[in-house]
């Protein structure tokens, strides 16, 4: 009995400091060993994250360098949720540029509380430098000439295609900021541009307004 009462002890102990206690509150996230395997110490059993704040790490060409600071806010887009458009800010900035790639690392970190986001998802990220309000802002695709002519859209009044001469501002993939040369409302062909001339009557079968960007 009194045997059987010492294994039970020593049977009690190796299960109590068989028991790891993680350091941090998380969820795991990668198992490094299976049911049976021996383990020595130092051997990594599993990887915890903690998954509430997550953080992406881009690098940002070193001529936008001086444009992002600790606080920048950005968008994070992920490709599992579509158009989703995830708020974060910039955490902290490398000290030290590429060489090789003229970048600098920047981390950006934002909130996951419902824990959609996963390690390793593939996300898009949008640093916001500058913001403005009441600014005209047009499709790329409307706006002709670029590198020998000056920028120039075609505006509709009375049925009459005017050539008109733009400053382009922020380019973005798809839209243009328009500084100077029109005002918001103004009508513009968006179509079939290439095939007009200065003072050509159009006859309109669809116009875009200019819209105001109010973000």
């Amino acid at each position: 009995l009194n045997l059987a009462k010492a294994n039970l002890k020593l049977a009690q102990i190796n299960l109590r400091e068989s028991t790891i206690i993680a350091p941090i509150d998380g969820i795991v996230t990668d198992r490094h060993i299976d049911q049976g395997n021996l383990i020595r110490q130092g051997d990594r059993i599993v990887t915890v994250a903690e998954m509430k704040t997550v953080k992406v790490i881009v690098a940002v060409a070193e001529k936008y360098g001086g444009q992002v600071v600790v606080g920048t806010p950005a968008g994070i887009k992920v490709d599992a949720f579509g158009g989703r458009v995830f708020d974060a800010k910039v955490y902290s900035i490398y000290p030290a540029l590429d060489a090789q790639t003229h970048t600098i690392q920047v981390e950006i970190r934002m909130s996951n509380d419902d824990l959609l986001l996963k390690p390793g998802m593939f996300a898009r990220v949008t640093l916001i430098t500058e913001h403005k309000d009441d600014i005209v802002v047009i499709a790329r695709d409307v706006v002709l000439g670029g590198r020998i002519d000056e920028p120039y859209v075609y505006v509709v009044e009375d049925g009459i295609a005017h050539k008109r001469f733009v400053k382009v501002g922020i380019k973005q993939a798809d839209k243009y900021e328009i500084t100077d040369g029109l005002k918001a409302k103004e009508m513009l062909v968006v179509n079939g541009m290439n095939y007009l001339t200065d003072a050509m009557k159009v006859e309109v079968v669809r116009l875009e307004e200019i819209g105001v960007n109010q973000d």
